[in-house]
């Protein structure tokens, strides 16, 4: 079998593993290889784990599509099938090998299609300084209204939307059309956070909204080996924690 091994030293049981509570049957179906111990069938249907970057492990269901022996290990082609409901988009993503080297280490986790425990997923909009034009507020607002009917603004100045599964797999085109992008969770830079800096009648003459925005163009996306939090703050009232961050 010459196709590249995407997951490997996989076990492959007949029964469900047991993480999770509900699967959720995959769009359209996709094929992945792995290397296992386990000798399967044809056809074969199969559940496994799969390690995350975040750091749990999520559930999978398969038919075997075919199973090779090389070097005293096995070569399995799979269908997937259904992917455990809590990590449906890092799970396709893992399993497509659409995780590099560098990211799989630890980062970037992004905050995309994340279950939560009222059955919605959750999705972090990532917003530096918190800034909004009018018409990416009516793109949040329709996204929202298409899902649980409410969003929660964060601390961190960011917008987290609860969508409902389906949106899951749009919701990024759809915040890219108003110019917006989903945020990072883990290993990553964290939303860059500014107050309102020459604005503010306390002013020190720092922009900070430009500014957040200046560190958010340069660092956006960029993997780390830990979270990242950075604020900036124009005067001494500290309005962004930026004594309290990694970096301010």
């Amino acid at each position: 079998m010459s196709e590249m091994i995407i997951i490997e030293d996989v076990m492959l049981d007949e029964d469900p593993v047991g993480l999770t509570e509900k699967f959720i049957p995959v769009d359209s179906p996709f094929t992945t290889v792995v290397s296992s111990d386990d000798e399967s069938e044809v056809d074969d249907l199969v559940y496994f784990g799969v390690d995350l970057p975040l750091g749990d492990i999520g559930e999978v269901h398969a038919k075997v599509i075919s199973c090779e022996e090389s070097d005293d290990i096995y070569i399995t082609k799979l269908e997937i099938l259904e992917l455990d409901d809590r990590y449906v988009v890092p799970l396709t993503q893992v399993l497509k090998g659409e995780t590099s080297e560098e990211t799989s280490g630890g980062g970037p986790h992004w905050a995309l299609g994340l279950k939560q425990t009222n059955g919605a997923f959750a999705t972090l909009v990532n917003l530096p300084a918190g800034l909004l034009t009018g018409e990416q507020i009516e793109k949040i607002a329709e996204v929202t209204n298409k899902g649980a009917g409410v969003a929660k603004v964060t601390h961190a100045q960011r917008i987290i939307l609860l969508l409902k599964p389906e949106q899951v797999s749009t919701v990024s085109e759809d915040l890219l059309s108003v110019g917006l992008r989903v945020g990072v969770l883990h290993s990553g830079i964290r939303n860059i956070r500014g107050c309102c800096g020459s604005l503010c009648q306390f002013s020190q003459g720092t922009n900070a909204l430009e500014k957040a925005a200046e560190i958010d163009k340069a660092l956006y996306g960029r993997p780390m080996k830990f979270d990242v939090k950075i604020a900036v703050s124009d005067c001494m009232r500290n309005c962004m924690e930026s004594y309290c961050v990694d970096i301010g």
